[in-house]
């Protein structure tokens, strides 16, 4: 009895400790538990009530039922070579358009080029034009118009860094693939991407890839604002063929902005060729930032290093030395940027230049003369008289009227020439020697590479006097070159 009581009260204590570490734990999980749950329960309601985030989910739905109808899977196949891309519907009569490099495994070694529409269908395309300086093909499809839906366009709506964006395309060849993204920067040089350096790039953090390329970039209510073009991969380099890098993107991907899209695609629709705004100045890559605080400047801009005489920049009164700094109210940062704003401006636009000039900002009016892309000096030749954009144009209606009479009714320009597609049998053409598959390389000694070119050593060669014709080398379809006639009389 003594026992107990002497040590009753310490075994209670060591009963009780031991039941509240056996139990206090599993209570304290449980009110934990039940807390975790009332939260839940109370997050699920707020969902269940709140409907912004339904609202955006719709929105994001109704934007991929609006545009998807509007996109394309496309493959280039000629040989052993194949790639393939993305593109969109540009109109009702079945233009297709896509970036340059999507489709030059077929268009450089005659291949095929195939189009899946949103539906499963499948067409082979033609090719309409291409742009190298911009990396913009136009392709046609014959089908009927009522089946196609032609993506809705934010012509003349400007954009702004930071608004959200939503890219299309077939990354790694997932047909009909959908991310979102913002803009995140505007004026991108982007390091070269594009040979030629005529585009004026939007940035954007969308999740492109290799397959996403030639596809639409579109704004928060399903219009195009771009065309994807190109990514910054997992590598060092930046690569413009993303329909055929194997890098993976790294978030930074490059679009075409739709000024720049349009403007190509009327012409190459149009004329087949493509004339681009053309200044007339020999400008700084990089501006002396010293000199110029020197000089008083402040800012970002381009410098003019020298004026050619009897060209728009000269009538319009721009001196060596100008700081060009905006351009219809859009910054030039860059030399880059300028000459996208400049180039990608149709010949003939009356365009404001701001500059900077001795402390002063002056407003300049400047209507561009024309020129066109030359792919093999990867330059821009001016062309017409004095670089008179109308004169040039209407030259190219003539040699176009003369060489149908002649019997010559399409060519299609690729890396070997200006290849003949159609001739008319029996015509004067065809008992010349120009039949179809023969390219013409070269118009009195100089070679030829488009058919801009052509039109404007035809254009030349009539200047002078020909009493037989022009002489134009041609090669067949076994690689034979020879000599031919070309009997156009045209007026220049």
């Amino acid at each position: 009895m003594r026992r107990f009581a002497t040590y009753g009260p310490s075994l209670l204590v060591l009963i009780t400790a031991a039941s509240v570490l056996l139990v206090g734990p599993r209570a304290i999980r449980t009110m934990q538990a039940s807390h975790r749950i009332a939260v839940m329960q109370v997050a699920q309601q707020e969902l269940d009530q709140d409907n912004i985030l339904d609202l955006l989910n719709r929105a994001t739905r109704r934007i991929a039922e609006a545009v998807e109808p509007s996109v394309v899977y496309i493959e280039s196949r000629s040989g052993g070579g194949f790639s393939r891309g993305s593109g969109w519907i540009y109109d009702n009569e079945g233009h297709i358009v896509t970036n340059a490099h999507v489709i030059k495994t077929a268009a450089n070694n005659g291949g095929d080029i195939r189009v899946q529409f949103f539906d499963g269908r499948m067409r082979t395309a033609e090719v309409v034009g291409r742009d190298l300086s911009t990396d913009i093909a136009v392709l046609k499809v014959n089908v009927n118009s009522e089946t196609l839906a032609p993506i809705r366009r934010a012509s003349g709506l400007p954009i702004f860094q930071g608004e959200h964006v939503y890219a299309f395309g077939s990354p790694f060849g997932l047909k009909f693939s959908m991310s979102d993204g913002i803009v995140s920067g505007l004026g991108r040089e982007a390091g070269g991407l594009v040979r030629g350096g005529y585009t004026n790039y939007i940035q954007t953090d969308a999740a492109i890839n290799p397959g996403n390329s030639g596809g639409p970039l579109v704004d928060i209510k399903g219009r195009v604002i771009g065309m994807n073009a190109a990514i910054i991969t997992d590598g060092a380099d930046t690569d413009p063929s993303i329909a055929q890098n194997t890098g993976v993107s790294g978030g930074i991907s490059f679009a075409i902005p739709l000024d720049t899209i349009e403007s190509v695609v009327d012409q190459l629709v149009n004329r087949k060729i493509v004339l681009k705004g053309y200044l007339g100045v020999t400008l700084e890559a990089n501006m002396d930032r010293d000199a110029a605080e020197r000089r008083g400047f402040r800012g970002d801009g381009v410098l003019v290093s020298q004026v050619q005489p009897n060209l728009p920049a000269a009538r319009s009164g721009l001196q060596a030395y100008d700081i060009i700094v905006d351009i219809d109210g859009q910054k030039t940062p860059s030399l880059a940027v300028l000459r996208s704003l400049i180039g990608n401006r149709p010949p003939g636009d009356v365009i404001t230049l701001t500059v900077w000039r001795d402390g002063d900002e002056l407003d300049l009016d400047v209507a561009l003369a024309a020129a066109r892309f030359d792919p093999y000096a990867r330059e821009l030749v001016v062309v017409g008289n004095n670089g008179d954009a109308a004169k040039f144009e209407t030259l190219v209606d003539a040699i176009d009227a003369a060489l149908t009479d002649f019997g010559i009714n399409e060519f299609q320009s690729d890396r070997h020439g200006v290849l003949i597609k159609d001739v008319t049998k029996r015509s004067d053409a065809a008992r010349a020697g120009f039949i179809e598959g023969v390219r013409i390389i070269g118009v009195n000694g100089i070679k030829v590479g488009d058919q801009g070119a052509l039109y404007d050593m035809l254009g030349r060669s009539t200047m002078l006097s020909r009493p037989r014709g022009i002489p134009v080398t041609v090669k067949d379809r076994r690689g034979r070159e020879r000599q031919l006639e070309l009997p156009l009389q045209i007026q220049n």
